[in-house]
């Protein structure tokens, strides 16, 4: 719903039925503020969110560490949901079978997917899914 349109010619909840303003007396509302309605309750996903999906609040507030991982270094462990678990809400590195490599602070694993937050070091952090298949290992801090 958006809400910088309330109350604005043109906008939502403008004109009631018979073309007559509802915030007006005589319109359904008998000149009581309609208000934008029901929304997240205080403490709840933000707006947009998902199931599945974490809200803002679920996102890491400072940079990840500066200094990256040596894949070498990375004891290797299978790639399922119960290995990359113990990295919920942890710094993250990434190393993709496709050779790119990455920051992630993951939030959410399903059988199949982890979902977080991936660093990119122009724009911050963004929220993305990735297949578990395509994680070649991975190592958290």
């Amino acid at each position: 719903m958006d809400y910088n349109n309330f109350n604005r010619p043109g906008g939502r909840n403008n004109d009631g039925p018979g073309g007559r303003n509802n915030n007006r007396p005589g319109g359904r509302n008998n000149g009581r503020p309609e208000g934008p309605g029901p929304g997240p309750s205080p403490g709840g996903p933000g707006p947009g969110s998902r199931p599945g999906q974490p809200s803002m609040r679920d996102m890491p507030r400072s940079a990840p560490p500066s200094d990256i991982p040596q894949r070498s270094q990375v004891q290797q462990f299978r790639v399922d949901q119960y290995s990359i678990r113990h990295c919920l809400f942890r710094f993250t590195y990434v190393w993709m079978t496709n050779g790119h490599e990455f920051w992630m602070f993951p939030t959410n694993v399903s059988n199949t997917t982890v979902m977080g937050f991936r660093w990119n070091w122009r724009f911050g952090w963004s929220f993305t899914g990735i297949s578990l298949r395509n994680i070649a290992a991975f190592t958290c801090r």
